[in-house]
């Protein structure tokens, strides 16, 4: 009897043990069930350079999107771009849902991204989160971004790049017109000179996007000499404007 009566309570202990599991255990094994259907080439994301928005007069976002069929928990990307015309800033989360991680390595010139979410990411939106760049040309390029790989839930899926507007202009109205400068030598190892036809300001980014030299002045027709010799070797971008036109040149440290 007493051999019985221990069973019985054996497994009425069982029982309990097993109906009073956590709810979040269930919630998580849900979740990975949905997260791990299948993605392919019908799944995209997309860089949609066609709805850019200008920021002030610095700055540009490319709005990044997803459409698929899917349940999208996780969003991941790599991508390059011109250096030549952007310069990375940082990525807007639209949702407020997203929790994620970015990084641009000046070593491959590649950003990655990554990030995930217990809510389900929206899709089919014009928007999920922003690229922020600064911008220094006369218009987006269909090639400004490149070599862009992209993963849904972590597996590889399709990459869409949609092609510029091209009346985005970062320089109101003046489209196409830019200050003539001369700065030489480039490459360089100790002082760079730059001169300009009209008075103009000039800063200096490093391959990180931080500012080196910021709005100092230039004047028409006069030399202005720049001691780089402390910076260290590598590309660095050289910003020329005033209230109406602006040019961008790379300078190489030696």
């Amino acid at each position: 009897m007493r051999v019985i009566i221990l069973l019985a309570l054996l497994l009425m202990n069982c029982f309990m043990v097993k109906s009073q599991q956590p709810p979040y255990l269930l919630s998580e094994k849900n979740h990975h069930n949905k997260a791990t259907k299948s993605i392919d080439l019908k799944d995209t994301v997309i860089f949609n350079m066609a709805k850019a928005r200008l920021v002030g007069t610095q700055f540009i976002d490319i709005p990044v999107s997803i459409k698929s069929d899917e349940d999208i928990f996780s969003l991941d990307f790599s991508l390059q771009f011109n250096p030549d015309h952007l310069l990375y800033d940082s990525i807007l989360d639209i949702t407020g849902n997203i929790q994620m991680t970015d990084y641009y390595n000046p070593i491959d010139a590649t950003l990655r991204f990554t990030s995930n979410s217990f809510k389900q990411y929206p899709k089919d939106t014009i928007k999920l989160i922003y690229i922020r760049f600064k911008f220094f040309q006369d218009k987006l390029q269909i090639d400004d971004l490149h070599s862009v790989m992209a993963y849904l839930n972590g597996e590889n899926c399709s990459t869409l790049i949609t092609e510029p507007d091209t009346l985005i202009s970062s320089t109101n109205n003046m489209m196409g017109k830019k200050i003539f400068a001369k700065m030489y030598p480039n490459p360089a190892s100790h002082i760079v000179s730059v001169e300009v036809p009209e008075n103009a300001f000039i800063e200096l980014y490093d391959g990180y996007g931080r500012t080196i030299l910021f709005n100092s002045c230039l004047y028409a027709n006069q030399k202005l000499d720049i001691d780089i010799q402390n910076f260290m070797s590598g590309n660095y971008l050289v910003k020329i404007f005033n209230e109406n036109i602006v040019s961008t040149r790379k300078l190489v440290k030696m």
